[in-house]
C-alpha cells in the first residue's frame, strides 16, 4: 500500500483478479497503511476528522473485500493494537463483514488513539504486541498476547458449513507483529485450495509448510 491503489492502478486490478480467482474458505489480506485505525497521531481523531478513518489510499480496496468475502485484513503501519467490528458497507456486519486487525506493536514507540471511542472499533489498546492465528475447517481463531504473554484479546469466526471441505486442514500462524512476516508454529499437510493469505508490500513473506497459499505484489 506504499503505491497508488486507486481503481486504476496497476496493484488495484491484481488484487481485483487475484481474489476473484480464490476460492478459498478463509481470505486473508495483509498491506501496510491501516483502511481502518482510531489513532490520532497519523490520521486525527476519527470522531472528529472530516474524512473517512484510515489511510485514504487504501480505502479504495475496501469494496473488493467484501465483494470478495475476505474475512480478514491484517496490516501496521500504526504503533498499536486495533481490532474492528465485523463491517461491510459502513456499518457492522456480524455474518458477512470483514474483520480488520492493525497489529503494529512488534517495537518501537506505541501511537495515541484519539480520545473518543470510533465506532468500528472492537478491541484497542496501546501495547507491543503478538498475534497467533488458528484456522480449522469453518473457524479461525485470533488471540493477541503482549510482552508478558498476557491475553489482551480472543475472537473466533466462522463459516458456514457448507462452504467447507468435509476433512478441512488446520493451520496454527504466528505474527510477531513484524509486518509482512509470518512464521510457522505448527501446520499440517500443505493443501493450498483451503486457505489463502495474500500479502501486499515489500516485506518477504514466508509459506514454510503451512497449509496457506502466500501470495506477494511488490
Amino acid at each position: 500500500s506504499n503505491r497508488p491503489l486507486d481503481t486504476a492502478s496497476e496493484q488495484y486490478g491484481w488484487l481485483e483478479r487475484e481474489l476473484a480467482a480464490c476460492d478459498a474458505t478463509w481470505k486473508i489480506v495483509c498491506l501496510h497503511h491501516p483502511p481502518f485505525t482510531s489513532d490520532a497521531n497519523d490520521y486525527e481523531d476519527p470522531a472528529t476528522a472530516d474524512r473517512e478513518p484510515g489511510d485514504p489510499n487504501v480505502r479504495s480496496v475496501i469494496p473488493l473485500f467484501e465483494e470478495h468475502r475476505v474475512a480478514v485484513v491484517f496490516y501496521g503501519h500504526i504503533h498499536g493494537y486495533e481490532r474492528t467490528w465485523p463491517l461491510r458497507r459502513g456499518r457492522v456486519d456480524h455474518d458477512h463483514g470483514v474483520t480488520y486487525v492493525q497489529t503494529g506493536g512488534g517495537a518501537g514507540w506505541l501511537e495515541d488513539a484519539g480520545p473518543t471511542h470510533a465506532w468500528f472499533s472492537a478491541k484497542l489498546a496501546r501495547t507491543h504486541h503478538h498475534c497467533w492465528v488458528a484456522v480449522c475447517g469453518n473457524t479461525l481463531d485470533l488471540k493477541v498476547y503482549d510482552r508478558e504473554r498476557r491475553l489482551i484479546d480472543h475472537v473466533t469466526r466462522t463459516r458456514a458449513s457448507d462452504q467447507v471441505p468435509t476433512t478441512p486442514p488446520s493451520a496454527y500462524i504466528t505474527m510477531p507483529s513484524v509486518f509482512g512476516r509470518v512464521t510457522q508454529s505448527r501446520a499440517s499437510t500443505y493443501m493450498p485450495r483451503y486457505q489463502s493469505l495474500i500479502s501486499l508490500g515489500s516485506t518477504p513473506a514466508t509459506s514454510a509448510r503451512l497449509p496457506v497459499t502466500i501470495r506477494r505484489w511488490m
